[in-house]
């Protein structure tokens, strides 16, 4: 059996999304579809890249006593998996079509959001706490922990009170949260060739990985 099999068939999976989305995009929706490709993107390669090489990447600096911690693999595995589902499925519910054609399935999606971007978030306030960069990063990591379970239970409480409007405020700030996945790896790029203390860069990466979402959102709602 070719033990190259398995990333070859993601490999071609994420071609195929890819080519889906590259179909449908306008100028109008530009945006919005390409927020859609990098989080689909971001959600089945940073999971299948950890289970395919479960101690590469970001495990490989951890000390063997951290490694050998089982609570901290279990939260590192559980925020890496329900974080990439939520990734993966939170964007459905902005799509004003599905909402409004298909309001049971949007339902269904919104509460396995819900209930997996919750854990990600308390699993990443446990995880935070051993970030490489110290406590200015182990801060910004916590921070953002602390904002998605705050934006998303305040999104779930605003819509079983039938909070419309305030819903959808929140769960734009909460899927501005789970975006931070995708941001950190995106400006990781921008900041590798500018600065070369990877250190630095990763505390500068744990704030601006997720603070310009929010202020986005808050503009994005202001304007509206």
């Amino acid at each position: 059996m070719n033990k190259y099999a398995p990333p070859y068939k993601v490999g071609r999976f994420i071609v195929y999304i890819q080519g889906i989305l590259l179909k449908k995009i306008t100028m109008k929706n530009f945006s919005r579809n390409l927020m859609i490709f990098f989080a689909i993107l971001t959600a089945i390669v940073i999971p299948t890249s950890f289970f395919l090489a479960p101690h590469e990447g970001i495990l490989q600096d951890k000390n063997k006593a951290l490694l050998a911690n089982q609570l901290y693999i279990d939260s590192f595995y559980v925020h890496v998996i329900l974080g990439g589902i939520a990734l993966l499925i939170g964007w459905v519910g902005f799509i004003d079509k599905i909402r409004t054609k298909y309001l049971t399935f949007h339902k269904i999606a919104g509460r396995i959001y819900v209930f997996c971007f919750l854990i990600t978030g308390l699993t990443s306030i446990l995880v935070s706490y051993h970030a490489e960069g110290g406590l200015v990063s182990q801060s910004g990591f916590m921070g953002i922990g602390i904002m998605a379970v705050f934006t998303t239970l305040k999104g779930f409480s605003a819509i079983v009170n039938k909070e419309i409007v305030a819903h959808q405020a929140w769960m734009r700030y909460s899927y501005a949260c789970c975006l931070a996945s995708v941001t950190l790896r995106l400006w990781n790029i921008v900041l590798g060739p500018v600065i070369h203390d990877f250190i630095l860069s990763y505390q500068i990466v744990a704030w601006l990985s997720w603070i310009p979402n929010l202020l986005f959102v808050k503009f994005y709602l202001n304007k509206k």
